[in-house]
């Protein structure tokens, strides 16, 4: 199989340059706010009154795509020991990510959202 992207997996060491180009990838794709916990799985309520059930429907299967593609873009790039380490069958891409921020990047408690990139 051919990697889109020219990227180092990860591999327990290599957190934060792997975790900038997965970043430029998942932002590329369109599918950094899926990571981030912007990406909430629709509702019938957050759809407003006139939604229908299909309308739900897609929405829904519209949501499990982007989940797909964003935990599918980490896990490409992961050792699969580590993969399978740190990421349950069921995570999403949000908690996939969250977690492996938290056992492995060092600087968590000083980004900024904001601030992440810049300097």
């Amino acid at each position: 199989m051919t990697i889109p992207y020219p990227i180092e997996k990860f591999n327990g060491i290599n957190y934060p340059k792997w975790a900038h180009e997965v970043e430029a990838v998942l932002r590329y794709e369109g599918l950094w706010a899926t990571t981030q916990n912007n990406d909430p799985r629709p509702s019938a309520l957050a759809l407003g009154e006139g939604a229908t059930k299909y309308d739900l429907y897609r929405e829904v299967q519209a949501w499990r795509v982007r989940q797909e593609r964003a935990l599918g873009i980490i896990k490409l790039y992961i050792e699969h020991t580590l993969s399978s380490r740190h990421i349950s069958e069921n995570a999403t891409a949000a908690e996939a990510w969250t977690t492996l921020a938290s056992f492995h990047d060092k600087n968590l408690d000083i980004w900024d959202d904001d601030d992440r990139g810049y300097y």
